[in-house]
C-alpha cells in the first residue's frame, strides 16, 4: 500500500477527522469529496459501501462500519475519505496496526489538508502507534518468508521496520531454502526492538537399517526348529516301533523255516512275508522323515542362533571379545548343539 505515491489527493472541502478518546470515539461528519485527480467517475458499488459505512459509524456499529469502509477502500484505494474513515473504524475496533498503516497512507498522500485536519490525523497516528512495537527483523539468509503470528511480513531481507501489535508471546518465524527459524518475544508498546533469526538447516535424514524384522524372524526360526526336531523325534519313535514289529515277525517266520532255508524267498506264498516287507518299508520311510525333520530343525536352530548372536550389542562384544562358533547336528536322540559363545 505504501507504493501508491503516484496518486495525489486533494481535499476540496476539508476532511474533519474527529477526536479519539480512551472510552469513546467521536467523529465529525465528512463529505465525500476528497478524491485523487482523474478519479471522479461515479462508482455505484463504491458509493453503496461508503454510505453504508457512514450509516454504521453513526450508529456506533464499528465492526460493520470497518467492513464497509474496507470494501470501499478496496474499490477506490485513492479515495482519501475512504482511507480516513477506514482508519477511524480500525481505531474504534482496536486494530491499531491497520489503523496506523492507513493513517500513514492518508498523511503521505493527502494534499491540501488544512493544519487542523493534519494535526488531528497525526495525533491519531501517534495514538495508534502507542499500542504497537516497531520491530526490526533480521534474518541471516536472504529469501526466507517472514511471518509474525501467521501474518506474512515479507521476504528477507526486510528493508524497513514493521509494526506489530504489542503483547506477550509474539511468534516470529522465518522459512526459506536455507532452513527455518522461530523466535517468541514479548513486545511492549512504544518500543523498537530488533528480532534476529538464524536459519537452522533441516536435519539430515539418516536412514538406518530397520531391526524390526529380526525379532519375528528369530521367533519363526525357533518355532520351525522346534517343529522340525519334534517331527524327527516323532517319526524316529514310529520307525523304532515298526522295526520292533518287523523283528518280532521275522523271528516267528524263522521258527517255521529249516536251518538254512531263506526267510522269505522270492515267490513265497507265506502272507507273513508280505506283512514283513510292509513293516520294513514303513520303518525305512519313518526313519527318512525323522532325519529330514532333524535336518530342518537343525538348520532353523542354527540360523536362529546365528541371527541372535549377530544382534548382540557391539559394546558387549568390544568389552569381552570372543571367537564365537556354533555347530548344530541332528541325532537319533534329538538335536546336538555345541560350540563356544
Amino acid at each position: 500500500m505504501r507504493g501508491r505515491r503516484t496518486h495525489v489527493w486533494t481535499v476540496a472541502l476539508g476532511l474533519a477527522l474527529g477526536v479519539w478518546s480512551g472510552t469513546s470515539v467521536v467523529w465529525a461528519q465528512t463529505k465525500a469529496g476528497p478524491k485523487a485527480s482523474g478519479a471522479n467517475d461515479v462508482d455505484p458499488e463504491f458509493e453503496k459501501h461508503f454510505a453504508a459505512g457512514q450509516t454504521a459509524a453513526k450508529a456506533n456499529r464499528w465492526d460493520a462500519a470497518r467492513q464497509e469502509f474496507l470494501a470501499a477502500f478496496d474499490l477506490r484505494p485513492n479515495h482519501a475519505g475512504a482511507v480516513a474513515l477506514l482508519a477511524q473504524a480500525e481505531m474504534a475496533t482496536g486494530r491499531h496496526r491497520e489503523a496506523a498503516e492507513h493513517l500513514q497512507i492518508f498523511l503521505d498522500y493527502a494534499v491540501g489538508l488544512n493544519p487542523a485536519d493534519r494535526k488531528t490525523a497525526e495525533d491519531l497516528l501517534i495514538e495508534a502507534q502507542s499500542k504497537l512495537a516497531i520491530v526490526t527483523v533480521n534474518v541471516d539468509k536472504p529469501g526466507a518468508k517472514i511471518t509474525v503470528d501467521g501474518r506474512i511480513l515479507g521476504t528477507s531481507p526486510l528493508t524497513e521496520p514493521v509494526l506489530v501489535d504489542a503483547g506477550p508471546q509474539r511468534r516470529f518465524e522465518a522459512e526459506g531454502p536455507d532452513g527455518r527459524a522461530k523466535v517468541t518475544v514479548d513486545l511492549e508498546a512504544r518500543t523498537t526492538p530488533t528480532v534476529t533469526m538464524v536459519l537452522t538447516p533441516p536435519p539430515t535424514k539418516v536412514i538406518k537399517e530397520s531391526q524390526t524384522w529380526r525379532t519375528p524372524v528369530i521367533f519363526a526360526g525357533i518355532g520351525l526348529g522346534v517343529a522340525g526336531v519334534g517331527t524327527g523325534i516323532g517319526f524316529l519313535v514310529a520307525a523304532s516301533m515298526k522295526n520292533t514289529q518287523a523283528v518280532d515277525l521275522a523271528d516267528k517266520i524263522a521258527l517255521d523255516r529249516a536251518a538254512n532255508e531263506p526267510l522269505c524267498p522270492a515267490g513265497s506264498l507265506d502272507s507273513r512275508c508280505k506283512d514283513l516287507t510292509d513293516l520294513q518299508t514303513r520303518r525305512d520311510t519313518f526313519r527318512n522323515v525323522a532325519v529330514a525333520g532333524f535336518v530342518v530343525g537343525g538348520v532353523a536352530a542354527a540360523g536362529t542362533a546365528i541371527l541372535a548372536i549377530a544382534t548382540t550389542s557391539s559394546k558387549a562384544a568390544a568389552a569381552e571379545p570372543k571367537k564365537k562358533s556354533l555347530l548344530v547336528l541332528p541325532s537319533p536322540g534329538g538335536l546336538l548343539v555345541t560350540g563356544t559363545f
